[in-house]
């Protein structure tokens, strides 16, 4: 029984050479497990990955039709953040990069904002951190969300 953690980790690494390791959680779950839900109608073309084994690593990139959708997601406990303490964040591992259509290209400009969120508790995490970049402009939010 020791064992099976080493599996399931051989088992994720092997498939990361072949491209996007698949997570046993769709986007949809992960959003409403991190975010909100229901998923706000407003929110669009959601894309996710990430691990969901004990503990997680998240990535999400979503459009939505409205800003007001924008400000309901702050709303709820986020802090502004400078994007040279967080950006490290935002840099995708090897194994996700294929996971996004188009490319995950989260690189300030300006017209972006980011956010952050600590001591989050889900049912994934007791003590999780949340990431927002948002790009006003364009209406797209990358997410990230981690905890152990």
């Amino acid at each position: 029984m020791k064992y099976s953690a080493c599996i399931i980790f051989m088992i994720m690494i092997l498939a990361s050479i072949n491209g996007c390791i698949e997570t046993n959680v769709p986007a949809d779950k992960m959003f409403q497990v991190l975010i909100a839900n229901p998923i706000p109608k407003e929110i669009k073309e959601l894309q996710g990955s990430g691990y969901t084994w004990q503990g997680h690593l998240i990535f999400l990139r979503f459009k939505t039709t409205s800003a007001e959708a924008i400000t309901k997601i702050i709303s709820k406990g986020y802090a502004e953040a400078e994007w040279k303490e967080i950006s490290y964040r935002f840099d995708l591992p090897e194994e996700f990069k294929t996971c996004f259509t188009p490319p995950w290209n989260a690189t300030m400009k300006p017209g972006i904002k980011c956010y952050s969120k600590k001591n989050v508790s889900n049912s994934w995490t007791e003590n999780g951190e949340h990431f927002l970049f948002i790009d006003e402009e364009n209406l797209t939010i990358y997410f990230i969300a981690c905890g152990a």
